[in-house]
């Protein structure tokens, strides 16, 4: 089943038609339609932001999820899969085999097999013996018998090779920021991995484009793969999913204790709480950008909203200020009397405020649906 199938289906399943989707997703309703029809795919931000207003996961629209009965039209590939659900386990390892040899390319024996990108992740953790963050990928990368290797003249932020049994990561010596060249190794260990990645070189992230915009199947396994290694869920559940972490805690976790981006750091508080939190990215008192879970949010910025107020009176340093706002000034689906908690902090640097959304306590499984 393609993801554009998944996606209208799970629809379907919610009772929804495709503008209410548009709607709840922060998205355009010809998108919908585009994306469900196969004239389009998601990019790997939209699909985060639909997964969260079908309340799926990402690894289920893009098809690394829990199986589905109806997966394929093909009769040949059903009969298939029956006839394989009847065989013993050992039995079933052999026919993956014997598809990976009519691919003509050797069976991977990295890991075993797994149902999603998540749990090949997990495991890579466990058999390298990381249990705290940051992760040590030069330690995981070790351990999968892969070099990393400076390299000049990239026009990517990092390459891998693979080779039987073995992997070369090449990392451009111009990407300064140390969070970026992590998520590379861990995104492109990713593709080393995965078993039915089986092109022999992959690439991350051509300069001037984002990994969030990708609307390649694989390359999105690769970013639920470098986000799964480098913010496993476990320090996620104590860190931030069963907590109400500020937005100066989620800065401070992200860059000192994950080593990752602050986005990177919400997208999973987002992907895990689904509509209980969302970010707003805004300049010269305009959204520039958003990362939502299940709740539609307006386009322009309210004059109402604590993120307003900087840019009618900037701070000269960097400030953050919180407190209870309509929730109408954020969501379009917000109930009469609804409230928000927001927490606004300025960056005087790049002149743009960033906003933490949450909902308060029975509020956030979505109003008006």
């Amino acid at each position: 089943m393609s993801v554009g199938q998944r996606i209208a289906q799970r629809r379907m399943e919610l009772g929804l038609n495709q503008t209410e989707l548009a709607q709840r997703a922060g998205l355009k309703p010809a998108a919908i339609n585009q994306y469900e029809s196969g004239e389009r795919r998601p990019s790997y931000e939209a699909l985060i932001k639909l997964a969260g207003a079908l309340k799926v996961s990402t690894d289920y629209l893009i098809g690394s999820g829990e199986p589905d009965n109806s997966i394929t039209g093909d009769p040949t590939v059903k009969t298939i899969l029956k006839t394989v659900q009847c065989l013993p386990d050992e039995k079933k390892s052999r026919i993956l085999e014997f598809a990976f040899f009519l691919l003509n390319h050797e069976f991977p024996r990295i890991v075993p097999v797994f149902g999603d990108t998540g749990e090949y992740a997990g495991h890579i953790l466990r058999q390298a013996s990381q249990d705290t963050v940051p992760v040590d990928l030069d330690a995981v990368a070790a351990s999968l018998r892969v070099r990393i290797v400076d390299a000049t003249g990239l026009d990517c932020e990092g390459a891998l090779i693979k080779e039987p049994g073995k992997g070369m990561i090449l990392l451009d010596r111009e990407t300064g920021d140390p969070n970026r060249r992590r998520f590379t190794i861990a995104h492109l260990l990713g593709h080393y991995v995965i078993p039915w990645h089986l092109k022999s070189v992959f690439y991350c992230r051509s300069y001037g484009t984002s990994s969030l915009k990708t609307r390649d199947v694989m390359e999105m396994e690769a970013n639920r793969f470098a986000a799964a290694l480098l913010m496993p869920r476990l320090h996620l559940e104590r860190d931030i999913i069963n907590r109400r972490p500020s937005i100066e805690q989620l800065e401070s976790l992200a860059h000192e204790k994950y080593r990752v981006s602050l986005f990177a750091l919400v997208n999973m508080l987002i992907e895990c709480t689904g509509n209980r939190h969302a970010l707003v990215n805004s300049r010269n008192n305009e959204i520039e950008k958003t990362y939502q879970g299940g709740r539609p949010l307006v386009e322009k910025l309210h004059p109402g909203t604590i993120a307003a107020g900087f840019f009618s009176s900037p701070p000269a340093e960097k400030t953050t200020r919180s407190g209870y706002v309509p929730a109408s000034f954020w969501f379009l689906d917000a109930s009469p009397g609804e409230m928000v908690y927001e927490e606004s902090m300025y960056n005087p640097e790049l002149s743009a405020v960033l906003t933490l959304l949450t909902s308060a306590p029975g509020e956030e499984s979505g109003m008006g649906h």
